[in-house]
């Protein structure tokens, strides 16, 4: 088992034990990681890091029989965000903010329409596949605000600690 400490809370890494169980035989795997932590601004601010490092973990346990196909973050902030949110503070008032901004049907078909550019830019496999990413979809558009939105939040809430 390896552990490694982001921000001070190890998460356990299991690849090789099944690499071993698997009597060496290449494994394809993906992690997820996820539940409240305190490292969860770090994991999701620094995402792409994270992913390097645990497939070099991977690497690491079992040469090139352990590949990590995909890595995912579902964690959650350690902090209570109810308590913060029900501040009557500025700090409160601007997560709530945060929380409660939404893109109607016309602005994200508006937004889809000035990015649409860009997706004639991106690979052809970056479009395709179970995990393909269309700059120009509505819907992908309103999942990334979502994504900016937790950003946002985290960035303040980490701001607020230290």
């Amino acid at each position: 088992m390896i552990q490694t400490y982001p921000q001070g809370d190890p998460q356990r890494f299991n690849i090789g034990l099944l690499h071993t169980c698997l009597g060496g035989r290449p494994v394809a795997a993906r992690l997820l990681l996820q539940g409240a932590s305190t490292a969860h601004s770090r994991l999701h601010a620094e995402f792409e890091h994270w992913i390097q490092e645990y497939r070099a973990l991977a690497t690491g346990l079992g040469g090139a029989g352990i590949w990590l196909e995909k890595v995912a973050f579902k964690t959650q902030p350690f902090v209570s965000i109810d308590s913060i949110l029900a501040r009557d503070d500025a700090l409160g008032g601007l997560l709530r903010g945060i929380r409660e901004l939404e893109l109607d049907e016309t602005a994200l078909s508006e937004l889809a329409n000035e990015v649409s550019a860009l997706r004639q830019k991106l690979p052809p496999e970056i479009l395709i596949g179970e995990d393909r990413y269309d700059p120009s979809d509505p819907q992908q558009l309103r999942e990334v605000l979502e994504d900016v939105k937790e950003l946002l939040v985290n960035r303040l809430l980490t701001t607020e600690k230290d």
